[in-house]
């Protein structure tokens, strides 16, 4: 009768290791989207202080613009009160900073949603697999004590 019960342990654990593994995937995979979207934001907030920044320069002003990545270039600021937003499907419109920067801050609040959205499941997920692994190191220890 107790090989019958070490045999239902045994399964048992495999069943509880098995959960892990797939919490541990669904964990790294809700890590790597929370830093693409850590990244969005950086790029997001570059965006919004260089365009600010823009308001600020005189037309016809040489200027260093950042590109991202640590890329810069060499511009002459032509227009200081207008930016031109991609809006899919490669068309491009011009719009005055205000209206960009209200873009701009709309993304960052949606993403800054999405985060810690993606913050709370992750720290379920976390949580999930701490509860399992006790379970798993409570059956392990039955099945040892079984077997010693």
């Amino acid at each position: 009768m107790s090989d019958i019960s070490e045999k239902k342990i045994e399964e048992e654990a495999g069943r509880i290791y098995a959960q892990i593994n797939m919490l541990n995937s669904i964990a790294e995979s809700l890590k790597e989207q929370s830093e693409a979207i850590q990244k969005q934001l950086i790029d997001l907030q570059l965006s919004l202080e260089t365009l600010n920044e823009i308001s600020k320069i005189e037309k016809n002003c040489r200027v260093i613009l950042p590109l991202g990545s640590s890329i810069m270039v060499d511009a002459i600021i032509i227009d200081n009160e207008n930016a031109y937003i991609n809006v899919g499907s490669n068309v491009i419109i011009k719009r005055p900073n205000q209206y960009v920067k209200e873009i701009l801050e709309k993304r960052m609040e949606i993403l800054q949603k999405q985060q810690i959205e993606i913050q709370q499941k992750l720290n379920e997920t976390i949580s999930g697999i701490q509860y399992l692994q006790n379970q798993l190191s409570t059956l392990l220890q039955q099945l040892k004590e079984r077997k010693g």
